[in-house]
């Protein structure tokens, strides 16, 4: 019966270890899924906030565009049409 004794202590140990051992994979698994998750979220969030952008400047760029075009046109339309096309 002395001999039982390590073996089962050995056994036991193992068995610690391979819980453990699940315990831990689980854990990983868990964690890279909500990184994943996280990293979906922001970059949701970034390209909301790139297309918000970018319709906050398009009408800058046709205000850029019209003013450039009068301003090519070499008459007095660009005076002309300044106060208008600065209001826009």
């Amino acid at each position: 019966m002395l001999r039982a004794r390590p073996r089962q202590t050995e056994r036991e140990i193992k068995d610690v270890f391979e819980r453990l051992r699940w315990f831990l994979r689980e854990e990983e698994e868990a964690r890279i899924t909500a990184l994943k998750e996280e990293e979906k979220q922001k970059s949701r969030m970034l390209k909301d906030r790139i297309e918000k952008i970018a319709q906050e400047i398009n009408p800058v760029l046709d205000t850029i565009r019209t003013i450039e075009q009068e301003l090519e046109a070499e008459d007095i339309s660009f005076l002309q049409n300044y106060k208008t096309t600065i209001d826009k």
